[in-house]
């Protein structure tokens, strides 16, 4: 079977280009051929390593070159380029002919399924539907507005592919009627740990981009009260953004500093899990967060909130760990204290999630992959 994958570039570390990755050199290591089509690669290397029989083709059309353009003649260029997009993107696949294309919701989702090269073609959203609402905060409310418009273009998108693909079951049933979507997680960078550690570690992990929707300050802010109850406990904030400054200030201002660390992102994010006792997450909203799967991996109880989407699938409250509803900062804290207080609960909870982490191995995730591509071959 020869697959063709759409994407903005393979140079940033980022989910998208991890998991693009990941699949591909799958599909070649089990006699397949793959193509990736990117469209603003400008030169760079891969930032994941790739097999060397994966052809990997540019279409030199650099779109994030327009961002620094003001809003209207950026909608300008970009109207300019989806011809050109669309003739070179057509010319790559008649040459390479594949059975599927699969487009990961970049400038090619609405090109790719006019062109009639006779593949099948495939959309597969790497977020959720709500993320184009809940990515602005409450008070942009026009903004928030534009974005269930734009869900509506989404939905009008995804009918006209062959299988449109989401990364949860919580999120299938928010598209309503669209008789070809499936749920497809990603699958975790890493293997499973043979067993949870039963050594008494005293961190709490939270990991992620230092933007609004992770409810960092928030977290921080709990943890001020939670610190004094838990004297040698630490809470570990791993990412980087634009709200470093600001969380370094309310860690400063709170006296936190023997208890909050701020450690920039590292691709040895497997260190830092080892070194904790459990993960809570925060967020506004959620695709599938991969921290909840690289988490149960691990070995590492959750306590998070309910946001849409992932948390739901991920998480079996009670028994992997704990959910809370959306913004009760009550009871996430109180079930943070539970499992800090209590090293046998998290051992067992530790069993548990390395036993919901078999969902999202590698060969379970590709086995769906394999037998969505076959239904449409």
């Amino acid at each position: 079977m020869r697959i063709a994958y759409c994407i903005q570039g393979l140079f940033r570390t980022g989910g998208i280009e991890r998991v693009v990755s990941t699949k591909a050199n799958y599909w070649v290591q089990h006699g397949h051929e793959v193509c990736i089509i990117t469209t603003d690669q400008r030169g760079h290397q891969p930032a994941f390593d790739l097999d060397s029989r994966i052809r990997l083709v540019d279409l030199d059309l650099n779109y994030e070159a327009d961002n620094q353009l003001g809003r209207f003649k950026r909608l300008k260029a970009l109207y300019a380029k989806r011809s050109e997009h669309k003739h070179r993107l057509e010319k790559v696949l008649r040459e390479f002919k594949p059975d599927i294309t699969v487009s990961t919701f970049f400038q090619d989702a609405p090109i790719l399924p006019s062109i009639q090269d006779g593949s099948k073609k495939v959309l597969e959203l790497h977020s959720s539907m709500y993320r184009r609402v809940f990515m602005y905060p409450k008070e942009q409310k026009l903004m928030r507005l534009l974005g269930y418009y734009r869900i509506w273009l989404d939905k009008r998108l995804a009918k006209r592919y062959d299988r449109f693909v989401v990364l949860t079951q919580e999120d299938l049933g928010y598209w309503g009627h669209i008789p070809h979507i499936t749920a497809i997680p990603n699958p975790s960078p890493f293997n499973i740990v043979s067993q949870g550690s039963k050594e008494v570690r005293k961190k709490v992990l939270a990991v992620g981009r230092y933007e609004y929707e992770k409810n960092f300050t928030t977290l921080i802010s709990l943890w001020a009260s939670i610190s004094p109850l838990f004297p040698g406990w630490e809470l570990e904030i791993l990412g980087d953004g634009p709200l470093r400054p600001k969380l370094q200030e309310q860690v400063a201002r709170l006296g936190l500093h023997d208890s909050v660390k701020l450690p920039h992102t590292t691709s040895d994010i497997m260190s830092h899990y080892r070194s904790s006792s459990l993960v809570t997450l925060l967020s506004e909203y959620e695709g599938l967060p991969m921290v909840l799967v690289e988490a149960q991996t691990m070995g590492l109880p959750i306590v998070a909130y309910a946001c849409k989407c992932g948390p739901r699938d991920i998480v079996t409250d009670g028994l992997d760990g704990y959910l809370v509803s959306q913004g009760n900062e009550e009871a996430l804290a109180n079930r943070l204290q539970e499992l800090m207080q209590d090293s046998q609960l998290r051992e067992s909870m530790a069993r548990a999630a390395l036993k919901s982490s078999e969902r999202y191995s590698l060969q379970s995730v590709m086995a769906l992959w394999e037998r969505l591509f076959e239904s449409i071959h």
